[in-house]
């Protein structure tokens, strides 16, 4: 005769990696159960970034680089005091990874709201100034 009991598993009262108890304040239940997740918020969050990094590093080679790749030169702002890493650039409609910038480059672009056309107006600008013209006259 089959038995219709059904195997337990153990309860999960602490996270599995940092060993902290779960509680509403830093743990999630599963959908649609009363039975915690195996880790805290906090761990699964490191664990999501690190899983994340480890896709991006899959999609694409990232090449250790120290300066920017429009304007050539090392990152030089700072945040607390160090030197901030580059920016990892990327297209805003479609998410695609364009390279990395030092911080003025990537605010230039974003004020130019990555439009292209305005870029070049403005190197045009840059290239002919209108104000020279006016002063020959």
């Amino acid at each position: 005769m089959e038995s219709n009991k059904r195997t337990r598993r153990a309860v999960v009262t602490h996270c599995s990696k940092c060993g902290d108890e779960l509680t509403e304040a830093n743990a999630t239940r599963r959908a649609g159960s009363h039975v915690w997740r195996s880790h805290c918020d906090p761990c699964r969050a490191v664990r999501r970034r690190a899983l994340h990094d480890a896709q991006e590093a899959a999609k694409r080679i990232m090449l250790t680089r120290d300066v920017c790749d429009i304007c050539k030169r090392p990152e030089t702002a700072k945040r607390n005091g160090v030197v901030r890493l580059l920016n990892k650039d990327h297209d805003h409609q479609t998410g695609e990874w364009r390279g990395l910038l030092c911080s003025r480059c990537n605010q230039a672009i974003g004020m130019f709201g990555d439009n292209v056309h305005i870029m070049r107006a403005a190197i045009e600008y840059l290239n002919n100034p209108p104000g020279l013209l006016l002063l020959e006259d």
